[in-house]
């Protein structure tokens, strides 16, 4: 960063104005400073000649933004946490422009939406009360089968918690109440018993065997309504996300 910076000749100019002042108008800047003008009451120079916005954010000159971009978006997470991500750690003119463009030509992206635009369904976040503590209301819910997962993966038991957002993953060959059980009380016997549970209406998690499961340890049981999975829009919104993260290492493998 330090080399680059130096090596930089919008770089430069933009130090020498950080240090001896800005003129009073974006007008009187030149053409390659006046993308910074609106900052400018917050950038900085340190000591090794990199310049910051604020005391976190690095300013990133021309050669490295690209870098930037490909590491924040590893994950192949979407434009909006990519976003986050980025403007936690680094900032310069054109960011969220640069990654909207880098995200809409990554192949792994389109082919990930692709898979999934066929097979999950809209389920946008609904308002609902905000419990008063962590781990008293969660959301749970089956995934899969996941295609071309392996035969010991093929589908995910989630919990989301309604006032963290913590999210538990289990994975399993198979899906029958046993199997939800044995996942929900290895989590439960690490993190505690919740208030209460937030379903569809799988037949996993309607059956007699789940509701007197719940009933035995006090956990009160409220189901979504029936054909509206968004009612349960906590925990459906993270399975979109996890099948994304799936259908992409899936693809890379």
């Amino acid at each position: 960063m330090r080399q680059e910076s130096q090596a930089d000749p919008v770089f430069r100019q933009l130090r020498d104005t950080v240090t001896t002042g800005w003129p009073d108008s974006a007008k009187r800047c030149s053409p390659e400073l006046r993308p910074y003008f609106a900052v400018r009451h917050e950038l900085q120079v340190r000591e090794d000649g990199v310049v910051m916005r604020g005391a976190d954010r690095v300013v990133v000159p021309s050669s490295l933004r690209a870098q930037y971009v490909d590491q924040a978006h590893l994950a192949h997470d979407g434009i909006v946490r990519t976003k986050q991500l980025l403007r936690s750690l680094a900032w310069w003119p054109g960011l969220d422009r640069d990654v909207a463009g880098a995200i809409s030509a990554c192949q792994h992206c389109q082919a990930s939406d692709k898979v999934l635009s066929q097979a999950t369904r809209m389920a946008p976040l609904q308002p609902v009360p905000l419990p008063d503590k962590p781990w008293s209301k969660l959301g749970l819910d089956i995934v899969g089968p996941i295609p071309g997962a392996p035969s010991h993966a093929r589908f995910a038991v989630t919990m989301t918690d309604y006032y963290s957002k913590w999210v538990e993953v289990g994975l399993t060959p198979t899906v029958t109440t046993d199997d939800v059980i044995s996942i929900v009380s290895t989590v439960w016997s690490r993190e505690g018993y919740p208030d209460e549970v937030v379903t569809d209406n799988g037949t996993q998690l309607t059956s007699r065997q789940f509701q007197e499961y719940l009933q035995r340890r006090g956990i009160q049981h409220r189901r979504s309504s029936l054909y509206w999975p968004r009612g349960n829009a906590a925990v459906e919104r993270f399975n979109r996300t996890l099948k994304t993260w799936i259908q992409t290492a899936l693809n890379q493998s």
